[in-house]
């Protein structure tokens, strides 16, 4: 494995061709590292081989191939790799409780038909019921209904007042009878 310390031009770090981090994450672990000069967009370093700035145009400066600091970031190549391994956990567990509170905000009716089986899915389990005489795919179905039934029951509403007809869409309304005295 050769050792190597790069910062590219597009801010990140690589250490050792296999720790990568975003300039920001490697500054959490190492806050006094410089940034590269102005007029500069890479910094390759090799110990005790090559130390290079490269810049706009042809612009390049070789520097020391013993840097200091570069020796210690190569040697904290573990540290930086648990740096990376916990800052991906933390962005796991913040998109699992964003997905989470995205379903909290779905509506009953999505949430609910969000698990539901697919229309096609229902029409071919009708058809082999009904044409093939093959229930199978039906009762499996009819399971994962009831399940989901049972997970999202539906609301009942408004609690309707004791003596009263909730009417609804589809429910016939009332017919007004007509008294003899009329």
């Amino acid at each position: 494995m050769i050792k190597s310390f790069v910062h590219n031009s597009d801010n990140k770090i690589i250490i050792n061709e296999k720790v990568i981090l975003s300039l920001d994450d490697f500054k959490k672990l190492e806050p006094t590292y410089s940034d590269l000069p102005e007029g500069y967009y890479t910094r390759l370093y090799h110990p005790g081989l090559d130390h290079i700035l490269m810049g706009d145009g042809r612009i390049q400066l070789n520097l020391s191939t013993n840097w200091e600091e570069g020796n210690r970031y190569i040697k904290r190549v573990d540290d930086f790799h648990i740096l990376r391994s916990v800052l991906e956990k933390e962005d796991q567990e913040v998109s699992l409780n964003v997905a989470k509170e995205l379903e909290k905000q779905l509506t009953y009716e999505k949430r609910r038909q969000k698990e539901y089986p697919k229309i096609e899915d229902l029409t071919v389990a009708l058809w082999e019921k009904i044409i093939e005489e093959n229930s199978h795919k039906a009762d499996q179905i009819q399971v994962i209904r009831m399940s989901i039934k049972s997970k999202h029951p539906k609301d009942p509403g408004p609690e309707t007042p004791k003596g009263t007809i909730k009417i609804g869409p589809g429910t016939p309304k009332p017919r007004k009878v007509k008294s003899k005295n009329n």
